[in-house]
């Protein structure tokens, strides 16, 4: 069983605690969230494909099932399909690199790498678009990397760029 306790950044952030349970290769396989130790928001649930990959995770979003079935060629993420309530409702597309991914990322990279959410991809991510059923663009983010001497990854700057906005977020990662 693994704890995580995430401190609320604002006033309008809460506190709360994960409880997740992992299998033998130490991947999470289910995620509990709860607010000051007495009410569960929800629960995830991960599985992983015989090389360890993470292929599906499934949430409860304000009480319905929401779920992302990822895709790779040669360990090389290449598509998620997401569904809620059963029913397809978009697919996000992943373009990579040439550059290989040292730092071992994983699909949930805001949580430091190290195999939380299985094996790691093997070629780092440049942008993601997200399409609506009809391929209609909705989503469009780039991700732009810094190395260190060896190669691995010591910070990431990903720009949103949706509608008309530009966000960016960065990353620095100590190892």
């Amino acid at each position: 069983v693994l704890n995580v306790t995430v401190k609320g950044t604002t006033d309008i952030t809460d506190n709360y605690r994960l409880r997740c349970s992992l299998n033998e290769k130490g991947s999470i396989t289910r995620m509990e969230k709860w607010v000051d130790d007495t009410v569960l928001l929800n629960t995830s649930y991960f599985a992983y494909d015989k090389d360890g990959y993470l292929v599906s995770e499934q949430h409860n979003l304000d009480g319905d099932p929401f779920e992302n079935l990822y895709y790779y060629n040669d360990g090389v993420l290449t598509k998620c399909q997401r569904r809620l309530d059963n029913e397809d409702v978009e697919y996000i597309l992943y373009k990579t690199s040439d550059m290989d991914n040292k730092s071992g990322f994983s699909i949930h990279n805001e949580w430091a790498p190290g195999g939380l959410f299985g094996k790691p991809y093997r070629k780092m991510i440049v942008s993601e678009q997200t399409f609506n059923l009809d391929s209609v663009l909705i989503w469009d983010v780039t991700h732009r990397y810094d190395t260190s001497a060896d190669g691995a990854i010591s910070s990431k700057r990903t720009d949103f760029i949706t509608g008309g906005n530009n966000e960016t977020f960065r990353h620095r990662y100590n190892r």
